[in-house]
This record gives C-alpha cells, structure tokens and sequence, in this order.
C-alpha cells in the first residue's frame, strides 16, 4: 500500500549516515541490547516525551466512518459485501483512488481518514483498521520490491514497500477456491506476491520509527530520540530502530554509543545494508581504512547481487529523465533475477524512453506470458508509443 520504509542517506554533515523509514527491514530478531546505547540524559527531558499514540490509537477508526460502516454491514453483510465495502472505503465509489499517496508523512488512522492523504504505512494501517471494523480477515505485510530513491533536500529517501492482504476474499461462482486480494495504492509498484505478515505491535513499532525518522530530518532530535526509544519497546530485536538511532546519536557527538546501536543492528540483521553503510561512514570518520575497506566490499557485494537494489536505481534514473542508465542498471537486474514483473514494467518503458521499440516490445511480451492483466499492458504499451512518436 504505497511506499515507506525509507533509507535516508543523509550528506556529509552526517556522515553518509543511513535511516530506514518502517516498512522495510529484514526479519527482525531477539537480542539483548549493549550497555550504553540509549542516551536518555541529554535526549530525555521526562515522562511526558514518550509518545501519545498507543496501539489502540493507532488503528481507532473516527466515530462517524465507525458508524457509516456497521450501518452499511447491517444492510449487506455478506462476505461480498464487506468486499465491496472495503473498497468503496478506501478507494472510492466509483474505484477512483479516495486518498491521495503523501512520502514521508505516517499518522493514525483517523488522522489519515479525516486529512484523505498518507504514506504507505499510514494507507495500510486504515484501510487494516476498516477491515477490522467490518470483521473480515486482513494481514499487513511487507513485501520485497525495489527500492525507490526519493532526494528531499539534501536526503535522499529511500523506500521499499508495504500492503494489506485479504486472505481469500474473492471467490467467483465457479471458482473451487477463494483468492486473495492485496489492497494497494501504488499500482505502478505493487506486488502480487505474498510478503512477511506484520502484526499490530509491528506496525506500531514502524510507525514510531517513521516518525522518529521525519521528527530527526526536521531537526527535532528530542522528538526522534523518543519515538526511536518507543519503537524499539514496541517491538524489541527491530533492527532498523538500531540503525537509525545511530545516525542520531553520531550527529549529537556520541560516537561509541552510535557504533554500538549499529553493530547491535547488524547483529539482528546481518545483512542491513542501511547497518552497514552507517558503520562504514563512522569507521572511516574515525580513520580505520582496514575496517572501512572490509565494509565497503561487502556494501559492494551486497548491492552487486540485490536485483532490488539495481531496479531501485533503474527507477531513480527515469524519474531524474536518464533513460540510458536506467537500462543499465535494469538490465543489471534482468541478468540476476526472474519473476519480478515490476522489472519488466520499468524496463519496458526505459527502452521506449530511449527508442528501441523493439525491445521495448519484448518486454511487454513477457508480461504477458507472467500474467500481467491486458489493461495494464494496453496502458504500458500506449505509454510506450508516445515516447516513440
């Protein structure tokens, strides 16, 4: 559902340190954190800094949708119904998109409902919350996809992305079995493939990261440094919590504790590459080349073999209007993945960007040997024609 989970790679005045906003990370795990990570004295005025929203307030529907909903449920309650509910709810009567997609902006459901606009996380969190109130099965998720490389200021914000699952919600009159439905706003983007389920606290704890991580862009440090302490009692083991307070932490001075935020991030997920960037910013920094080289080759690894990575960058370089280095680095991804249809997508317009029809065309006929619906591929193909002309 749209994007988060974002990166931010700050600039030199912060070392090329890295955030990841909420959706993204890897699988987060259980570990006890170091001695001397959190630094409350000069973060931490009191009691009353921990953030207001607790996980009931976060998914609390308005009264007025609460009451529109139960009324429409008592007239139609069949499961289709609720269906047909649901996504009238979220995306218009007449299926016309009924929130507009905001970056770098979470809220909760309500605020999201009454202000008809939010990031990736906040869209799921209401559309779960709707569902919810309608009492039809409903699974937040993230889903692997590429990377979308997003420069505000002097950050560049890097996002993956999150959805809702409706497991088994659709089932034709002469289907044997029930299919899911994924409620998406990024049509562009979205997946078909099943991602890792989230739970409420899981989400609750990428929301406060979120906004941890939009409080430290917008110079409200102690704002961050609470929200980041919020989100990691939300969910202990969330490793991007750790990397993110680090980058706080070395932009207030306090170096050895952002090394152990850090390497206590790459110890719940070794293969973080926002972990990795920012301790071999903070290494280097410090002069230790031996170690700085050591990470600097596995970043590279990484990044060499992450097919996410190279169609994240394919993406950056249509939206900065570079067609030809989005079809290197696509066609980078093309060599070391398959099924990824979002590849093809963008690799499919890249090449009618650049003028090859041709190959342009190959792609859209791998789409439609993956599946890929004839009224997306007649919107590909005419977007196509028009770079053409």
């Amino acid at each position: 559902m749209g994007r988060t989970s974002s990166l931010l790679r700050a600039t030199a005045s912060m070392a090329a340190a890295g955030i990841l906003l909420a959706a993204c990370a890897s699988t987060p795990q259980t570990g006890a954190e170091p001695a001397g990570l959190w630094q409350d004295a000069p973060f931490f005025a009191s009691a009353g800094d921990d953030p207001a929203v607790t996980r009931q307030s976060l998914y609390a529907l308005p009264p007025e949708l609460r009451a529109r909903l139960a009324a429409q449920v008592q007239a139609t309650p069949g499961r289709r119904d609720k269906l047909r509910i649901l996504l009238a709810t979220v995306y218009g009567p007449d299926g016309v998109q009924a929130f507009r997609y905001r970056a770098g902006h979470s809220t909760v459901a309500a605020d999201t409902w009454r202000e008809a606009r939010g990031d990736c996380l906040s869209l799921t969190v209401l559309a779960y919350a709707v569902a919810r109130a309608l009492d039809m099965p409903a699974q937040m998720q993230e889903v692997d996809g590429p990377w979308l490389f997003d420069r505000q200021g002097q950050m560049d914000f890097v996002n993956s992305h999150v959805n809702l699952l409706l497991p088994g919600a659709l089932k034709e009159p002469l289907d044997t079995q029930a299919h899911d439905i994924a409620i998406d706003f990024e049509p562009d983007m979205a997946s078909r493939r099943r991602g890792r389920p989230l739970d409420e606290n899981e989400v609750l704890a990428r929301y406060f990261n979120n906004v941890a991580v939009q409080a430290f862009a917008a110079g409200e440090r102690k704002r961050a440094y609470a929200h980041f302490r919020a989100a990691a009692r939300a969910q202990p083991g969330y490793a991007a919590v750790y990397a993110n307070l680090a980058a706080l932490l070395r932009a207030d001075g306090h170096e050895a504790a952002a090394e152990a935020s850090l390497r206590h991030a790459l110890a719940l997920a070794p293969d973080s590459w926002v972990a990795l960037q920012g301790l071999h910013a903070l290494v280097l920094a410090q002069g230790r080349v031996e170690e700085a080289a050591a990470l600097a080759k596995a970043i590279a690894a990484r990044q060499a073999l992450d097919p996410d990575y190279w169609i994240g960058r394919g993406r950056e370089a249509l939206l900065a209007d570079q067609p030809q280095a989005a079809v290197r680095a696509l066609e980078r991804a093309r060599e070391i993945s398959i099924g990824h249809d979002e590849l093809h997508r963008l690799l499919a317009v890249a090449y009618g960007r650049v003028g090859d029809g041709v190959r342009a065309d190959a792609e859209l006929r791998t789409l439609v040997e993956m599946g890929l619906a004839q009224e997306q591929i007649g919107l590909l193909r005419r977007k196509i024609q028009s770079f053409l002309r």
